[in-house]
């Protein structure tokens, strides 16, 4: 057994691993500088056969095919380092495999079918990749798979019915916007019940919405059940601040009627019986008839006072997360290798090292600054970024307390914050977090 666990390890794994005949176990989890690619030698190890543990190191390239010379591993969990290209088939011969943790890396291609073929799986964590196309039907013959995660990937297509999607519970499939599943699949009855969130596109609904978000929005939203607002996508309602109060005034026929076809589209999404819902296609196709509507009959002066303004404010925006992470950067006294760098007034934050965008608006969404051995504290103009859904910086030497302003980031799902000397409490206002589903201080 070799386990050098939460360590501050650096440098490559050595291929003389793989001479260690006898070895049964492998944890190297936890090093804070642990990089390079993970040598095949090590993965022709027969012995192994309880635990092969990488996660949360700085690792890099390709899975390699020998992964599949592990036939008798028991739990492999390479999660939460940059790992791409696709997964290897050659997977299908880890016949004995119960757990398999990829999860946070930049994995790409296809989910496996072969995966189908490890018949003992129990547990199989692929989400935060980037894996594409559609779910294999294969999966479904996994009988012992109790725990499926594929959120956040860029997954197509309807979602299978049998196996383990039958108890949609054990199943995670959020951020996967072009996934549909099929009413009657799976436990979906249950679903009767309870309203589901339908988000209408920006790109479709932008133009029928606009004329909403100048004079009476506040009247909607206190006319109707928070919930109802939920049909239309998030990054609008955030635009809602910027554009309530400016004083325009638009034509109130204009406005009562692109609001009752999307306050009419909002109660069909919301019903509780889905037999009692909208269709998608019909939502857009009625969207897109109110969007053809204004523009037949808003003069182009008025129509002007429309668009220009939500432009101004979306440039606006950006502007403040640009200052927001140009702030944050300043009170960074130390990086390694110069891993900032691309951080200046002149670029799109976009562009910058660590930074992540949505597709409408350019905003920020992601902050992934893991093991750059940066030095210095969290700057409270991190609690700007309105748009945060990600805030990864563990493995840093970051200091000081933990800002009050971060708990404004209500969108925010991922604080990541471990192995760091950061110090003083929790602030009281985290239960403000209410989408967050990760939070990890430990080893502060």
């Amino acid at each position: 057994m070799l386990g050098l666990a939460g360590n501050r390890i650096f440098g490559r794994i050595p291929d003389s691993l793989g001479n260690l005949q006898k070895l049964n176990k492998i944890d190297l989890s936890g090093n804070e500088l642990l990089n390079g690619s993970i040598p095949k030698e090590v993965l022709n190890l027969p012995s192994l056969t309880t635990i092969f543990n990488l996660s949360n190191n700085f690792l890099s390239g390709n899975l390699p095919q020998e992964i599949g010379s592990l036939e008798s591993i028991v739990a492999i969990d390479l999660s939460n380092n940059r790992l791409s290209g696709n997964i290897p088939n050659m997977i299908k011969n880890c016949k004995s495999l119960e757990e398999l943790y990829i999860a946070r890396n930049t994995f790409s291609g296809p989910i496996p079918g072969t995966l189908g073929e490890v018949k003992g799986l129990g547990t199989l964590d692929l989400s935060y990749n980037n894996l594409s196309g559609f779910i294999p039907p294969d999966l479904q013959k996994l009988q012992a798979l109790e725990s499926l995660n594929l959120a956040f990937n860029n997954l197509e297509g309807i979602v299978p019915c049998g196996g383990v999607f039958t108890n949609l519970s054990r199943v995670q499939l959020e951020g996967n916007p072009k996934l549909s599943l099929k009413i009657g699949c799976g436990n979906a009855q249950d679903h009767r019940r309870k309203p589901v969130k339908v988000y209408v596109s920006v790109g479709v609904a932008v133009m029928a919405t606009l004329v909403v978000f100048f004079s009476i929005v506040g009247w909607v939203q206190s006319a109707f059940p928070s919930r109802l607002l939920q049909v239309l996508d998030p990054e609008l309602l955030l635009l809602m601040h910027n554009l309530f109060h400016d004083g325009r005034n638009i034509n109130p026929e204009v406005q009562q009627e692109c609001v009752i076809t999307i306050l009419g589209i909002g109660l069909s999404c919301t019903m509780n019986s889905p037999d009692s819902r909208i269709s998608i296609r019909n939502a857009l196709h009625k969207l897109k008839a109110a969007r053809n509507n204004l523009l037949n009959h808003v003069p182009t002066h008025q129509a002007s006072k429309c668009v220009f303004p939500l432009l101004e404010s979306a440039a606006l925006s950006i502007e403040t997360d640009k200052q927001a992470l140009i702030s944050f950067k300043s009170q960074i006294s130390l990086e390694s290798s110069n891993s900032l760098s691309s951080w200046v007034q002149s670029s799109s934050p976009c562009n910058w090292t660590g930074v992540s965008c949505n597709r409408f608006g350019q905003r920020v969404v992601g902050l992934k600054l893991s093991r750059l051995g940066l030095v210095g504290s969290i700057s409270p103009y991190i609690g700007n970024l309105s748009f945060l859904q990600s805030l990864e910086l563990q493995n840093n030497q970051l200091t000081g307390t933990l800002p009050e302003e971060i708990c404004n980031l209500s969108g925010l799902r991922v604080l990541n914050l471990s192995s760091n000397s950061l110090q003083g409490s929790i602030p009281s206002n985290v239960s403000k977090l209410t989408e967050l589903r990760i939070l990890d201080v430990s080893m502060n």
